[in-house]
């Protein structure tokens, strides 16, 4: 997976708040092709960053519109994505008339050679009318069933699925864990942590925050709509708010010999593709675009662990399909599944102002 708090924290990711983007430069100016200074005493504290502005104009235009002059993505790594930890805000480029700012000499220059295919696409929903919305309802209704008692999945408040990890980076391995909280309706947080450092991601309704040892900082709108889409991409998501979603019936196909059934959800303006077992609903994998190695690419989860607790079993694992079969998904042992736990509502809350 590219996106991982592993990644962040291998690369170096710490900062501190209000750190002086830009090396000081308008960003302004910047912006249309100049490395003009700005003043000291001009200057605007926003997300993570102070900037510095030549003039008061560019003070007053960045002011209007401040996730269009400012970094990208909240500061996360261009080459890593919107939901990867920070890069540094005097490693940076411009392109597409945007600042973008990167983890590593290397993240910069693997930005700039297709900077577009690194793009999180928006994707318009599948095509429908009642009939199909009525029966994509119906597959994920049966995807439901599959789950066990649907009045018991219905009624689930919290999941919790905590996972250990491993990863080697030269000839040193590295453990940590991951851990998904699922709280309904709406409310999603995915954290890894290493040597005992957490990062990641939540979201609450409509709104998202990134943390990290250092820091909480609220998601602007690209990033947050690339957490709902992550949230989307996780069966237990799916299947709780499936009455939320748009569905639509997509065909039939086989996965290792057995006839499946697709459906396609839609929210964000993100599409992901459920892969039934015809007979029993149950899901097999899931279908959708994510962040690659290769830019934003399709990718293939396949569920590989089930766990049974009181009248249902959930999906727990999903692997990485590869071109040579299943790839190594680097958790190790058994996933934990709590069911209806008390989480600390702190989990989801956006950052103190």
């Amino acid at each position: 997976m590219v996106l991982s708090g592993f990644g962040a924290l291998l690369i170096g990711l710490a900062r501190g708040d209000g750190q002086l983007a830009l090396k000081g430069f308008d960003p302004i100016e910047l912006i249309d092709g100049r490395e003009v200074p700005g003043e000291r005493e001009l200057f605007i504290d926003h997300g993570a960053f102070r900037y510095l502005f030549a003039s008061e104009e560019n003070r007053d235009l960045f002011l209007d519109a401040p996730e269009r002059w400012g970094i990208q993505w909240d500061g996360a790594c261009g080459r890593m994505g919107p939901l990867s930890g920070m890069g540094a805000p005097d490693r940076f480029a411009v392109w597409n008339e945007r600042i973008w700012v990167f983890a590593s000499d290397q993240c910069r220059a693997g930005f700039l050679k297709a900077p577009d295919k690194l793009q999180p696409p928006d994707e318009a929903p599948p095509a429908h009318d009642d009939a199909a919305k009525a029966a994509g309802q119906a597959l994920l209704e049966k995807a439901a069933a599959a789950f066990g008692d649907v009045a018991a999945l219905d009624a689930l408040k919290s999941v919790h699925l905590h996972a250990t990890l491993e990863a080697v980076s030269g000839t040193t391995l590295y453990e940590g864990t991951r851990d998904l909280w699922f709280a309904f309706p709406a409310r999603y947080r995915f954290e890894e942590s290493w040597g005992g450092r957490g990062y990641g991601h939540a979201v609450s309704g409509a709104a998202a925050k990134r943390f990290s040892p250092e820091e909480e900082l609220p998601l602007g709108a690209v990033s947050t709509k690339v957490a709902l889409r992550e949230a989307l991409q996780q069966p237990l998501w799916i299947a709780r708010e499936r009455k939320n979603l748009l569905a639509v019936p997509a065909g039939s196909d086989t996965v290792d010999g057995r006839a499946v059934e697709l459906v396609t959800v839609h929210a964000a303006q993100h599409n992901v593709t459920l892969a039934l077992d015809a007979k029993s609903g149950r899901l097999v994998e899931l279908r959708f675009l994510a962040l690659t190695s290769r830019g934003y690419a399709p990718v293939v989860r396949r569920v590989t662990g089930w766990q049974t607790a009181g009248k249902l079993t959930l999906p727990v694992r999903l692997q990485e399909v590869a071109l040579n079969g299943l790839a190594d998904d680097s958790v190790k042992g058994e996933t934990q599944l709590e069911l209806d736990v008390a989480l600390d509502e702190q989990l989801f809350a956006p950052p103190a102002k």
